[in-house]
């Protein structure tokens, strides 16, 4: 909980400091239905960016040898001790994977939280009325992506007691048919808001 209120006010912060560089946020180049496209890279980033970090580093693991990993490893020690999450005492790869597993999720609350934030130092309640429409259906759907991937790292915390297969098999079945329907779901709510925009 403390971090979380820690996120929040750092990202009131940035968005304070952001407030006279909102254009910058409206002017990735992105081609048509960019709206769209913008909250569906974040989203989709945010669901399954920290996954594929753990696959990879599940992946030099297996390729490099003990003492080359624990080198590498001892690199990420003043991160896992800032986060302070239990199950980052757990053996290398999966408090490296976990580290990624929680990072992604949190990292795309702070930057949507520090955008939004922005946008209301600079143009204060006269925006309320043009982002409340798309915002009914936007802002929760990034949420619930930030809270899909969330419960995704609450599960894989589980699986880090266990050996490195374990939790690599452990990842693939959290990833199935569920994850994907929800992942969906996200996107349709996306799509939708962004027609609400227009």
């Amino acid at each position: 909980m403390r971090l979380l209120l820690c996120l929040l006010a750092a990202s009131l912060l940035a968005g304070y400091l952001l407030r006279h560089h909102t254009s910058l946020f409206l002017a990735l180049p992105l081609p048509g239905g960019s709206i769209f496209l913008k909250n569906a890279l974040a989203a989709l980033a945010t669901l399954y960016l920290g996954a594929l970090l753990s696959l990879a580093e599940l992946w030099i693991y297996r390729h490099v040898s003990p003492r080359t990993y624990a080198a590498l490893d001892r690199l990420s020690e003043p991160l896992y001790a800032l986060l302070r999450f239990s199950a980052l005492r757990a053996p290398s790869p999966q408090r490296a994977c976990l580290l990624y597993l929680y990072a992604v999720p949190l990292l795309s609350l702070f930057v949507n939280l520090a955008v939004v934030s922005a946008f209301l130092w600079r143009y204060g309640a006269a925006l309320l009325p043009l982002l409340l429409p798309h915002a009914l259906l936007e802002v929760p759907a990034i949420l619930a992506s930030v809270a899909l991937a969330l419960r995704l790292a609450r599960r894989m915390e589980r699986a880090a007691a266990h050996d490195a297969t374990h939790f690599r098999q452990e990842l693939g079945s959290a990833l199935g048919a569920e994850y994907a329907l929800a992942t969906l779901l996200i996107l349709f709510l996306l799509y939708i808001a962004s027609l609400l925009e227009v």
